[in-house]
């Protein structure tokens, strides 16, 4: 059962990394619901955030394809956004065999 949160007004982030906010157009794809356009959202040193027109259930695994990368790694929460479109917090990310934390976050700062 896949457990869909509304973020409140008065939501206040816990992160203690920063952000590093971006719109890369992808393709999100998950063994549980098949494929989908996306967008990266942002990105910080221990996971990324994008955008998806279903839910995802805590735990799986995803792939999030962009300009000819893939990054791999599993649903940590997932928050309405907006009507059509939800917020997916990913973490556990790796991208062809490397930590992806300082390698995206390096490249997203190009």
């Amino acid at each position: 059962m896949t457990t869909i949160q509304n973020r409140h007004a008065s939501f206040r982030e816990r992160r203690v990394e920063s952000r590093k906010q971006t719109f890369e157009a992808g393709v999100i794809k998950s063994p549980i619901t098949g494929i989908a356009v996306s967008q990266l959202l942002d990105a910080s040193r221990s996971g990324i955030r994008i955008s998806a027109p279903y839910p995802l259930p805590v735990e799986a695994s995803v792939e999030f394809m962009f300009d000819n990368r893939t990054i791999s790694g599993s649903v940590r929460n997932c928050i309405r956004a907006r009507s059509g479109q939800l917020h997916v917090g990913i973490g556990g990310i790796t991208t062809q065999g490397i930590g992806v934390p300082d390698a995206v976050y390096a490249e997203l700062g190009r």
